[in-house]
């Protein structure tokens, strides 16, 4: 009967495992919509000077290249976790500590974001700070104005 369960749960695991393999791989390459960008282009409407424009690149470029490392370290954690999950013998001593791990990598995310924003605050004139902030929270709580005016 114990042989019985450990077949279930081993083939249980094996198909979790490559369902999650399968969506990342179908997310990250097959799943692309190239028509859509996948950040926003803020400078348009911001009316930088040179300068500002410069040190606005140099700003996004940096937190593009931490953006990527942290979110390839969070995936790394997650299939950690998954692994565990899917050990028979799971240790949740270990699962803990990986997830604390993944916790750890998103609040560096995060931190790193909200210290770009002041960065790009930081940069610009009163009426540019006032066009950066209704753009970025028109991405973030989907605000968008209506045909009308609205």
């Amino acid at each position: 009967m114990k042989n019985r369960w450990l077949k279930i749960v081993l083939v249980a695991s094996l198909a979790l495992n490559l369902a999650f393999i399968s969506a990342v791989v179908f997310k990250r390459h097959l799943g692309r919509n190239t028509s859509v960008p996948e950040d926003i282009n803020l400078q348009p409407g911001l009316n930088l000077q040179l300068d500002q424009k410069q040190k606005l690149d140099t700003i996004i470029n940096k937190f593009r290249l931490q953006l990527v490392q942290y979110k390839q370290e969070i995936l790394e954690k997650r299939i950690e976790i998954i692994e565990e999950l899917s050990d028979p013998e799971c240790d949740f001593d270990q699962l803990s500590i990986k997830t604390q791990a993944l916790n750890q990598f998103e609040k560096l995310m995060n931190t790193s974001f909200v210290e770009t924003l002041i960065e790009i605050n930081n940069l610009l004139d009163a009426r540019q700070r006032l066009s950066f902030l209704l753009s970025l929270s028109k991405n973030w709580f989907f605000i968008h104005e209506s045909p009308s005016g609205d």
